[in-house]
């Protein structure tokens, strides 16, 4: 999606819970970090 409206940053809100360091392994919050081409941030 990021590249059909020709963007450079990606904005992720959450509640806090998921990013516990448990759960945050396995993340969409983690994948999308990785994996994109962005910069990424994630909001509280």
């Amino acid at each position: 999606m990021a590249d059909e409206v020709n963007t450079n940053l990606i904005v992720i809100g959450c509640r806090g819970l998921e990013l516990t360091e448990e759960s945050a392994i396995y993340s969409i919050y983690n994948r999308a970090i990785n994996l994109s081409y962005y910069l990424v941030i994630i909001v509280p």
